[in-house]
């Protein structure tokens, strides 16, 4: 992951309150070619990225 995601993610983390927790998780990027349209590659990046959210209270 480039630095700049991450130095940007922990900019964002600091600024929320401390009971909420969050963490950066990196997907895979899809494989692109010639025999697939950015539309194709982006649903499929879309659809790996919907993790499950999971709320806790403190």
């Amino acid at each position: 992951m480039p630095d700049w995601t991450t130095n940007g993610f922990d900019e964002y983390a600091k600024r929320l309150p401390p009971e909420s927790r969050i963490e950066l998780k990196e997907i895979k990027p899809e494989q692109r070619s010639s025999g697939r349209n950015a539309e194709r590659v982006m649903a499929a990046e879309s659809s790996a990225s919907k993790l499950p959210c999971r709320r806790t209270r403190a």
